[in-house]
């Protein structure tokens, strides 16, 4: 079975080098390019030179730098406003999932508006554009709970977070139900 790889893809990690999400999407970004996908990345905060050649983050010596833009920093909220129709983002870590994934959300109505009428005149309207494929790679529970990155012996992250988190984690019940939605 060959799996076609997209022209380009999208990596969002939380930190620029530090961290194993962060090595986990170098290394991913790194296959990837060496196949020919241009690797476009963004990160929420620089520990390091972004387009470094270390080694540790794909410099140029193995065509991910130079194969593809480095956006640089963006801020949680902004993810959204860095993709293109059709282009797949991989996130890996944020420091406000309900942010993120909101703006991904918005980038794509905005892009669906943004289409409107291109009929010519003709009354037919154009196919739709493709939504942003997204890929998300969960190194930890924070998505699914109300604070919790390793939910042990509680069963809030399945269930729904109690009014009173166990663990005190304040506002647990209503941060979990906004990242489900």
């Amino acid at each position: 079975m060959t799996t076609e790889l997209p022209a380009a893809l999208h990596f969002h990690t939380l930190l620029s080098h530090r961290g194993g999400a962060t090595r986990v999407a170098h290394m991913l970004a790194r296959g990837v390019a060496r196949r020919g996908v241009v690797v476009h990345r963004t990160c929420e905060i620089l520990d390091g030179d972004i387009s470094s050649d270390d080694g540790s983050d794909g410099g140029s010596a193995d065509g991910f730098a130079s194969g593809g833009a480095v956006h640089g920093v963006v801020p949680a909220a902004g993810v959204g406003g860095c993709l293109m129709p059709g282009m797949p983002l991989h996130l890996h870590a944020t420091l406000d999932w309900t942010a993120c994934l909101g703006s991904i959300v918005q980038a794509g109505q905005a892009q669906q508006s943004a289409q409107g009428d291109v009929s010519g005149g003709t009354g037919q309207s154009a196919p739709p554009l493709p939504p942003v494929p997204l890929v998300v790679t969960v190194h930890d529970c924070s998505l699914l709970t109300g604070g919790c990155v390793y939910p042990i012996d509680c069963d809030g992250w399945r269930t729904g977070c109690p009014d009173e988190c166990p663990r005190g984690y304040p506002g647990a019940a209503p941060l979990q139900e906004r990242r489900a939605s």
